[in-house]
């Protein structure tokens, strides 16, 4: 019970206190992941408390954790509407909101949530974790620095903070903490998984092998023992999706049985459907493997909300001829390389090739030039009114010199090591190119691309930060995509011919070093061997790639959709029509 209802109801007699008590036993049926008697025991209850505060709460968080979301939210609502204070009722409603991807009344409701009880530590560690799963470092760190003062001791506000260092590019210190808390809490599943990714994203393999193998073996021998756990689903996927592991009947059975079950969320069937999709195509029953690649996109189309309409028209405006203001420049101590593209053409490769560079800094995917010009906030809403107000914010000289000076200002803060030149790789920057030819002239752009069926294979087969890229989701959409970004790039290659380097993926696993040379030479860097041996650099990598770019040029993934060519007839029919495949 939260205090209010215990105040409220404090010497209502003996009825109540047993009501109480029923409550609390069923709570703890529900904390034991006995969903179905916590279920049965709170309907029993709601006979004669519908309107109870936390009564209809935990009613709202059974439902999300049997993946009945929606439902979830009337029982929030009664909750609010019986205490309009009851924050712990806006955070759960804020969970929900994440769950069916409304992230923007996500934040709200953990904001109104903090605005009645600013010390709320949920409501702050949603608001952490919210902004890191969507990749926003500043946000999750300023979260969990607010973590920090609330409870500066709790292992779970360390966990918190290792997370968001991770994303603010302060990846040792953040395993050097998280390794302290699985030696602490040898028993917590998160902070296992968690180290595990950290060290696959620095190249450790190994150690996060024997993280993720110990980890699932002991979760799923515990699971049936009807022991509860929380992380498994997770530990699948990564002990699945990895080459030198086979899943045994049981296992292979349990899981699929709990991909159709009611006892997941969304969110967890698709990763599970994504496991199964990698274990299979790594034992190369591709026809298996795709029926869990399907699986795993129609989830996420459908609690996506893409309009590739929207789409054509963002791109037709961004492609209309634009004459900016004339702005006097400052020379600038840093040189951005834009490193861009559709995502999966290579953008990963071709950092890890410069940066192993001594004079480049590879600060991996920014959103810096995105946030500060506002086409972010179009590309999360695509919408006339908000990309009319993008092309009124970038038409004056005021904004595009706070633009450029902000950008450089943000790049020097993260280049630790004072290197010269700083790779930008977010590939959807491949959409500010005029801008960025005008207020950052010093910067060397270059554009990635693949075989167009090479790339939107690669791209129909991952899953990305929540709610971005959902145009990968579905077949039709992903090709009618991809035409609308070639269709641009050729508007600004015949602009801007000369000042653009176009890294072909093919030209580069076929003829790497000559590719490197101009690629070097484009940049205006000298030669260094180590960019042929780009696979031995260490930095940090967050991307999809980060296995690939640990290991020498190869040809595996040319022609890789090939084997799965019979499934993907509606994807290379639109490349086809618009003479590309």
């Amino acid at each position: 019970m939260n205090r209010h209802e215990r105040r409220k109801n404090k010497g209502k007699g003996i009825e109540d206190n047993k009501f109480f008590e029923k409550l609390t036993n069923a709570i703890k049926v529900h904390q034991a992941r006995n969903f179905t008697e916590a279920e049965s025991e709170y309907k029993k209850l709601l006979v004669t408390h519908p309107k109870s505060y936390e009564l209809n709460r935990h009613m709202g968080i059974l439902y999300q954790d049997t993946g009945r979301v929606e439902d979830s939210f009337n029982f929030f609502v009664t909750c609010v509407e019986k205490n309009p204070n009851g924050f712990e009722a806006y955070n759960n409603m804020g969970t929900s909101y994440i769950i069916v991807k409304e992230y923007e009344l996500a934040v709200k409701c953990f904001n109104k949530s903090l605005s009645i009880s600013d010390k709320y530590y949920p409501a702050v560690n949603n608001l952490a974790d919210l902004y890191a799963r969507r990749g926003d470092g500043e946000n999750s760190l300023k979260y969990s620095k607010v973590l920090l003062k609330i409870d500066s001791n709790s292992s779970n506000t360390i966990s918190t903070y290792a997370k968001a260092l991770v994303l603010n590019h302060n990846i040792d210190k953040a395993i050097n903490l998280m390794e302290d808390l699985v030696n602490k809490h040898p028993d917590n599943e998160e902070f296992q998984i968690n180290l595990a990714t950290a060290y696959r994203e620095i190249g450790n393999f190994e150690r996060s092998k024997e993280i993720v193998d110990i980890g699932f073996k002991t979760l799923f021998k515990r699971r049936l023992n009807n022991e509860p756990v929380k992380n498994l689903v997770q530990f699948f996927a990564q002990y699945a999706s990895d080459k030198n592991n086979l899943l045994d009947d049981q296992e292979i059975e349990f899981f699929s049985d709990r991909l159709n079950s009611n006892d997941l969320n969304v969110d967890q069937k698709i990763t599970l459907a994504r496991g199964f999709f990698e274990y299979f195509r790594n034992i190369k029953e591709f026809d298996e493997s795709y029926k869990y690649l399907e699986r795993m996109n129609e989830l996420c189309f459908e609690i996506g909300d893409f309009d590739i309409k929207k789409e054509e028209i963002l791109f037709e405006k961004l492609a209309r001829h634009r004459s900016y203001p004339s702005i006097q420049i400052k020379e600038s101590s840093v040189i951005p390389i834009f490193i861009c593209g559709m995502p999966r053409s290579g953008t990963t490769l071709c950092e890890q090739i410069l940066s192993a560079h001594s004079d480049v800094y590879g600060a991996g995917e920014l959103r810096y030039l995105l946030q500060l010009t506002k086409l972010q906030d179009v590309i999360n809403n695509p919408e006339i009114n908000s990309l009319e107000k993008y092309i009124k914010n970038i038409e004056t000289k005021e904004t595009l010199l706070s633009i450029r000076k902000e950008y450089l200002k943000l790049l020097s803060n993260i280049n630790n090591q004072g290197e010269r030149y700083i790779c930008d790789k977010m590939p959807h920057n491949f959409l500010l190119i005029d801008l960025i030819r005008f207020i950052l002239p010093e910067a060397k752009i270059i554009y990635c691309k693949r075989k167009p069926a090479d790339n939107c294979f690669s791209l129909l087969t991952q899953r990305f930060v929540e709610g971005r890229h959902l145009y990968c989701y579905n077949q039709k959409t992903l090709a009618e995509y991809y035409q609308f970004h070639e269709n641009l790039m050729n508007i600004w290659l015949e602009k801007f011919k000369k000042d653009i380097f176009i890294l072909d993926n093919e030209e580069l696993v076929n003829n790497q070093k000559d590719i490197t040379v101009k690629l070097l030479k484009f940049c205006n860097l000298n030669w260094e061997d180590n960019c042929i041996e780009f696979y031995k650099n260490k930095r940090q990598v967050r991307t999809a790639s980060l296995e690939q770019v640990r290991q020498p040029i190869n040809k595996k993934s040319i022609g890789a959709w090939e084997s799965y060519k019979s499934h993907l007839t509606e994807m290379i029919g639109v490349l086809e029509k618009n003479g590309k495949s």
